[in-house]
């Protein structure tokens, strides 16, 4: 065998061995790609998914939030509307006519007196005279209030709230529960 022979075998064995190394390196090649673009589509699929979630999740929020607003508004505007009408009962109370206040001011008086019986009375400025002649008062100087009097005994001890203010703001404060059940029932302005 001469060496043309060999040659000629080494380098058709080297086009066979490159031949059989390319089509492997084209197979590996395929099914690395192959690979590569399922894992492409899990991640994918993945992100899809977690975005998804996201999104409903967000719209979940912001339906919440704004629910959340909504019956903060509607809070704020029952508590105005109550606010409205405890102011607007006090103007009523400023505009009773005197015979009226006259009997008011004697029911008052009278759980004063069961307290005690000699201080100091300060009433509506314009009001002293409806306060002259009661037990050992003596009428003092006149507060700001739309009806009602404050009542101190004569040895500084005791204080007695009866100005209209503080006698509605209780009464309101142990019937709020009602009124608010008045005026919003089922949810609604009355």
């Amino acid at each position: 065998m001469g060496l043309d022979k060999i040659v000629t075998r080494v380098v058709a064995d080297s086009k066979a061995n490159e031949a059989n190394i390319i089509t492997e390196a084209n197979k590996e090649s395929e099914a690395l790609l192959r690979e590569a673009a399922n894992k492409r589509t899990e991640i994918l699929e993945s992100f899809r998914i977690d975005m998804e979630k996201t999104i409903s999740q967000m719209k979940i929020r912001a339906e919440a939030g704004m629910e959340i607003d909504v019956k903060k508004e509607m809070l704020s505007t029952r508590k105005q509307i109550l606010e409205n009408m405890f102011q607007k009962v006090l103007e009523h109370f400023r505009e009773i006519p005197d015979a009226s206040k006259r009997k008011l001011y004697s029911a008052l008086t009278s759980r004063l007196l069961l307290e005690f019986t000699q201080g100091t009375i300060h009433c509506r400025k314009g009001e002293e005279h409806m306060f002259s002649g009661i037990g050992q008062f003596t009428v003092g100087e006149p507060i700001d209030t739309a009806g009602g009097f404050m009542a101190e005994s004569a040895d500084g001890n005791l204080v007695m709230d009866m100005r209209f203010e503080g006698l509605l703001k209780e009464l309101w404060d142990d019937n709020l529960d009602k009124i608010s059940r008045l005026l919003f029932e089922d949810g609604e302005v009355q």
